[in-house]
């Protein structure tokens, strides 16, 4: 949303056009896995699905090792930075952050008592905790 100053950076879905712009870095990254190991590699592209209104950059991220190649896509309007850097340091991040909430709202709903009085629930919970 370039109008309103507001930045993005999403997961993408696997599609047949998305992998064709990886095909020869997943090869590559697949031979160099030899190992325990595992071997990441980004590659960055500019594509535009059907229904949206213009091209946008997409970042993709090759993983190989001895379970196979996995490969991820985002999507940003970032426009500086690495794509390993936006990849690991912003998307990355943004999901771990994702991942802490689901744990304290898991906590949350697992002490609930059944007072009614919300100072009084407060209070029990941090007794029971």
């Amino acid at each position: 949303m370039p109008g309103n100053r507001v930045d993005f950076i999403l997961g993408l879905p696997q599609t047949k056009t998305l992998r064709r712009h990886v095909e020869t870095l997943e090869a590559s990254t697949k031979a160099r896995a030899n190992g325990p190991d595992k071997v990441r590699r980004y590659k960055e592209f500019y594509d535009a699905a059907a229904s949206w209104a213009r091209t946008e950059r997409i970042i993709a991220q090759v993983e190989a090792g001895p379970q196979g190649v996995d490969t991820r896509f985002i999507v940003t309007s970032l426009i500086g930075g690495p794509a390993k850097q936006l990849y690991e340091q912003f998307y990355c991040r943004r999901g771990d952050a994702e991942n802490h909430i689901k744990v304290w709202k898991a906590y949350l709903a697992s002490d609930r008592t059944y007072c009614t009085h919300p100072v009084r629930a407060a209070g029990a919970s941090a007794i029971a905790a």
